[in-house]
């Protein structure tokens, strides 16, 4: 039976807050991927720390002392965060302080737009014979049908740090007919965010493979023909810009999965210039990355709604004194 439905039980405050979706949807032409403007190209280098324990899950049980765990994805005997996870979580928050269009799916993982404002309403596939190549913000940076973005993030590969057993208690069914979900009309009412807090291992609970607090990752964002603004929007999203603390991979409702991201290298690449001297057509940064980039594309916030982001700053306060949640909520 459902632990939201089974009766009277005691609550725990809920372990998230919620940003509101926009009011309308900003859409422009997308950019060709067949010529280069002044925008910027290159690739970035970057470091993830892990604060609290990071669970980026294979799907699959692996034996651990002849117990079944939930293990973490691997690759070449290296515990690895696919670059596609990361790409999504910083997709997520780029998409919630945006005014980027909102893709809803029903519980059986089907396309539900009805469940969204008309105006809010996912972006057109593009093909061949589209008419109209107008795309959100996040989908002309980040990609959609029909539609390869600009910014491909690889691998996260583990370089330094421990990996461990956590217990963390299974996650409750969801519940999308709860109130505070939905408006007076059946739709959905904004994108969900964890807290930051405390994790509490339980003694009854699953087996999950973490990497353990002050673990490193190193991996590398490569981006193509980007405006100032995008840029912008894409180091804020990564908390860079603002020393903003993000969530990735499972168990954030048990406070898993804080994180930082740091900057290490930058390589800005002139596309044009290349074609004639390869090695001059490139400006490479390896100390003060952030103040470098700060100082070029720092204050092209124009992308970037600021109630949303002051609102996604407030959830996401580091360090918190919360606690995982103990019981339903």
């Amino acid at each position: 039976m459902s632990k939201y439905k089974s009766g009277p039980f005691d609550t725990d405050p809920k372990p998230f807050g919620k940003i509101d979706f926009p009011s309308t949807v900003s859409r422009r032409e997308v950019t060709p991927h067949n010529r280069f403007s002044e925008g910027y190209t290159g690739r970035l280098n970057c470091a993830i720390k892990a604060l609290t324990p990071i669970h980026v899950g294979s799907g699959v049980y692996e034996l651990v002392r002849q117990q079944p765990i939930r293990g973490l994805i691997s690759y070449k005997s290296e515990i690895r965060i696919p670059g596609t996870s990361l790409k999504g979580a910083i997709r997520s928050i780029a998409e919630a302080i945006s005014h980027s269009c909102v893709r809803i799916k029903d519980g059986k993982n089907r396309d539900a737009p009805e469940l969204s404002l008309p105006a809010l309403r996912e972006c057109p596939k593009l093909n061949a014979h589209s008419r109209s190549e107008y795309q959100c913000t996040c989908c002309r940076i980040f990609g959609g049908l029909g539609y390869q973005g600009r910014v491909h993030f690889s691998d996260a590969v583990l370089v330094e740090g421990k990996i461990k057993l956590h217990q963390l208690e299974s996650p409750f069914t969801p519940h999308p007919e709860a109130p505070g979900y939905t408006d007076q009309n059946g739709r959905y009412n904004g994108r969900k965010f964890y807290y930051h807090g405390i994790p509490i291992e339980d003694p009854n609970g699953e087996p999950y493979q973490v990497a353990a607090p002050e673990s490193e990752f190193d991996f590398h964002l490569d981006f193509e023909n980007l405006r100032a603004e995008e840029f912008c929007l894409i180091l804020t999203a990564m908390g860079a810009l603002d020393d903003i603390v993000i969530k990735i991979g499972g168990g954030k409702a048990g406070m898993m999965g804080s994180a930082a991201i740091y900057l290490d290298r930058l390589e800005l690449r002139d596309p044009a210039r290349s074609f004639g001297e390869f090695s001059a057509a490139s400006l490479i940064v390896e100390e003060e990355v952030i103040e470098f980039l700060a100082a070029k594309v720092g204050t092209a916030n124009s992308l970037i709604d600021n109630n949303a982001f002051e609102r996604l700053k407030e959830i996401w306060g580091y360090p918190s004194s919360r606690s995982a949640p103990q019981n339903a909520y």
